[in-house]
């Protein structure tokens, strides 16, 4: 899909929105007032600042934020990059998209923000038009749907990690490597672009794979940012009744607090399946005292795997700023999206260019960039995206495990059928 097509359906659906209204919001500025120029174009060393608009009132959400903060304020405290401090300008959009479009415009207008970060496909959605008519760049984002994901990429866009489409396709054939058959899998997503894109990956990597009528297979739904999950289920359960499926592994696009819903309902009604999750936001002390087979496919590292020297850094950093936090799965994906955009910045005031454009152009100069974790980031124009590797966790009493793909087979063997 091009970025015009996109963009023409993302247009249709902000025709409805209003942009002019007014929101509370909860802010974190230092006392400085907002430059009425683009922060790069001064000389002085104003802060640098960056809009986040997220709902800190959901734990993972909090917890993400938590990591962006949690570094940052380790580089205040150092002096700023190069004397300028960064400005973290927070702002809550109750996770509704007509929010988080104002609040965007708010960011842009107002404070005359280096770089946006937003969370939720939905919420996602409904900014891209923004940033690509005012030229600011979206960063990272906190979603996965693939509309993000356009060849050539979008200019004003730094994707965290690889989109859904392509982390179903290696969910899928690692399942069909390790004995699962298609017949015996079952689809359980949010209603919103997240699970809209990653079903349709599902069902791509199915047919590229062999398999001509994956529609066929069951599949449930259930609202984002709830924990109304038994309808779904029940959808889910009735399709595998209907077509005689015998429901083996449970693939699943869902967040926090509908996750650990659907994981004990099915550990009630499915005990034998494998749940198979690729929600990039999981809050593991709510699994805690859940013993299922819980199984998750991250884009990050394990919080607690302390061979990793980001890793290290983070707990570190973490415990000297956010004390009154555990550490987490969001948190360190918070963490982490600091760290990499601390060294753009960095690299754009060395080359005398903190616009809004030399932070793009310092980010395509990324060659193998070591933040202290397995892989290293190569971006360039034609390729916007961060980080590829995917992490393995089997979550148990609220802890993560990694584990390899090879290692379902036992989880399979020691299940046995339903």
């Amino acid at each position: 899909m091009t970025n015009k097509s996109i963009l023409k359906i993302i247009l249709i659906y902000l025709f409805f929105i209003p942009f002019h209204i007014s929101y509370g919001e909860a802010s974190e500025q230092n006392s400085a007032p907002p430059s009425k120029n683009i922060p790069s174009e001064k000389k002085d060393l104003s802060p640098i600042k960056l809009g986040i608009s997220i709902n800190p009132n959901e734990i993972f959400l909090k917890e993400f934020r938590a990591g962006f903060q949690a570094y940052f304020k380790k580089i205040n405290d150092r002096g700023g990059i190069n004397g300028h401090l960064i400005e973290l300008i927070v702002m809550d959009d109750k996770r509704d998209p007509v929010i988080t479009a104002h609040n965007v415009r708010e960011f842009i207008d107002k404070d005359n923000v280096l770089a946006i970060i937003i969370a939720g496909s939905a919420n996602v959605l409904v900014t891209l038009p923004i940033i690509n008519e005012k030229h600011v760049l979206l960063y990272a984002p906190y979603a996965g749907s693939e509309f993000l994901y356009t060849h050539p990429p979008f200019h004003y866009v730094i994707n965290f990690s690889t989109g859904s489409g392509k982390g179903s396709e290696i969910i899928i054939k690692n399942l069909l490597d390790n004995g699962f058959k298609p017949e015996e899998m079952a689809f359980f997503l949010q209603n919103d672009p997240f699970g809209d894109s990653y079903y349709k990956g599902s069902m791509d990597a199915l047919k590229k794979f062999g398999y001509p009528n994956p529609e066929k297979l069951p599949y449930g739904r259930y609202s984002r940012a709830t924990m109304n999950v038994e309808g779904g289920v029940a959808n889910l359960l009735r399709d595998a009744r209907a077509n005689k499926f015998e429901i083996k592994v449970i693939i699943s696009a869902t967040t926090p607090p509908g996750d650990v819903e659907f994981v004990k309902l099915v550990k009630q009604l499915i005990p034998n399946a494998l749940i198979v999750n690729s929600g990039s936001s999981i809050t593991y002390s709510d699994f805690t005292g859940l013993d299922f087979n819980f199984i998750a496919s991250q884009t990050v590292p394990s919080p607690f795997d302390i061979s990793l020297p980001a890793v290290r850094e983070y707990q570190e950093d973490f415990k000297k700023y956010q004390s009154d936090l555990k550490y987490s799965q969001s948190s360190l994906h918070g963490y982490l999206r600091a760290k990499i955009l601390n060294i753009a910045l960095s690299r754009a005031l060395e080359a005398n260019n903190l616009t809004r454009e030399g932070l793009i152009d310092a980010f395509e100069s990324f060659r193998d960039v070591d933040i202290g974790i397995v892989e290293k980031i190569t971006i360039d124009k034609d390729d916007h995206t961060l980080l590829n590797k995917s992490y393995l966790m089997l979550i148990k009493d609220g802890k993560p495990i990694p584990i390899e793909w090879t290692d379902l087979n036992k989880l399979k063997s020691r299940n046995g059928s339903p």
